[in-house]
């Protein structure tokens, strides 16, 4: 800047003056020196960019230089007019001072402006960005809270259908021993009755020795009948034959009653028998209504989730996710568009239906474990 060279003291004073103003302004306000408005004199600034301030800042600088020239240059030739020169370029030198006072004011208050303005936005968008953070959290532990909500319903139903299991094993469990018991009753009834016939063969075969013995008996009574004469003897084989025959009917009323008692034993063995196998026949009958019962419920549990038009389970999500008609009525989300497409009613109930109807449902006892 060569037009601020000059000899003028005054004017070398003032510019020194506006150098250590404009030093002590932007030393008390740093946030403003990367600011578009006013640049630090000093500095040197990108060729090609120049603020509207600076230019009207070194119009007014090399105003007061100039009129400063021509008040020293009219001193040489006018000495008697110096003061009044020198009172009026100090007068507007002031004057010119006073206006760029209030220049810098307004552009000192229009940076404030800006500023409050800037942090303004800046906090709003910390706000805004709070909020979408607070609602991503949000949703992020919904999501969280239903995937756990979804976990503990797929472990309570493994649970179960474990238990449903083990049931099944220990009614399988069951009827085996049963069946085994069964068998083992059996072959004891069987050996019983191999018992009862060998027991049976032997009372024959007695039976068929006494009536031996009896016939033998009565021949050796003929024979004694035959010889001897007399009635003692006679007699004495009577009472012989009498004393046999009451050991004879002993022997008979014996093994009669040995017969009796084995007729109980067999008799009674055959009613454990029959009570068993009844009771076997119970317990079978139960257990076979219990797995039926158990069936049935695992038919019902795989109808609940299987979709009525494809005969496939449905899905959580995705084209075979469960949906609801108007009606009530449960189908795979694929399926049911299709059979609404060939006629607009439900396929199950016949009524009225449109693609409008149809509900998402969320639950996790429809969807298969």
């Amino acid at each position: 800047m060569d037009f601020l060279r000059t000899n003028d003291k005054y004017a070398e004073e003032s510019w020194e003056w506006l150098m250590q103003w404009n030093k002590t302004f932007w030393r008390d306000n740093p946030e403003d020196s990367t600011s578009q408005h006013v640049q630090p004199l000093g500095q040197e600034r990108p060729e090609g960019k120049v603020n509207e301030s600076d230019l009207e800042l070194l119009n007014a600088i090399e105003i007061l230089t100039y009129d400063s020239n021509i008040t020293s240059a009219g001193m040489k030739f006018k000495l008697n007019e110096k003061e009044i020169s020198t009172a009026s370029d100090t007068e507007v030198l002031m004057a010119k001072i006073r206006s760029l006072q209030v220049i810098i004011g307004q552009q000192r208050l229009q940076r404030e402006e800006m500023c409050e303005k800037f942090v303004n936005e800046i906090e709003s968008l910390k706000l805004i960005q709070n909020d979408l953070i607070s609602q991503s959290d949000k949703k992020e532990s919904q999501q969280s809270a239903i995937v756990q909500r979804l976990n503990q319903q797929l472990l309570s139903m493994q649970v179960i259908i474990s238990n449903l299991e083990q049931k099944v094993i220990d009614k399988e469990e069951m009827s085996q021993q049963l069946l085994d018991n069964l068998e083992t009753q059996e072959k004891i009834n069987q050996e019983l009755t191999i018992e009862r016939d060998g027991m049976l063969l032997q009372l024959e075969e007695q039976e068929s020795q006494h009536l031996s013995t009896v016939e033998q008996l009565e021949n050796q009574i003929l024979s004694l009948q035959m010889i001897i004469d007399t009635d003692q003897r006679v007699e004495r084989l009577t009472l012989q034959m009498q004393q046999q025959e009451e050991n004879h009917n002993t022997t008979l009323d014996r093994l009669g009653e040995e017969l009796r008692s084995m007729q109980l034993i067999a008799t009674e063995s055959q009613d454990r028998m029959s009570q068993r196998e009844e009771m076997l026949n119970n317990r079978e009958r139960e257990h076979l209504q219990e797995v039926e019962r158990l069936q049935n419920r695992e038919a019902q549990n795989e109808e609940s989730i299987t979709c009525s038009i494809c005969l496939s389970p449905w899905e959580e999500s995705g084209g075979h996710r469960v949906v609801s008609l108007a009606c009530g009525h449960l189908y795979g989300d694929s399926c049911i568009r299709s059979a609404l497409m060939r006629a607009a009613e439900c396929p199950i109930c016949r009524r009225p239906a449109s693609q409008g109807d149809l509900r998402y449902i969320f639950s996790a006892n429809i969807f298969p474990a």
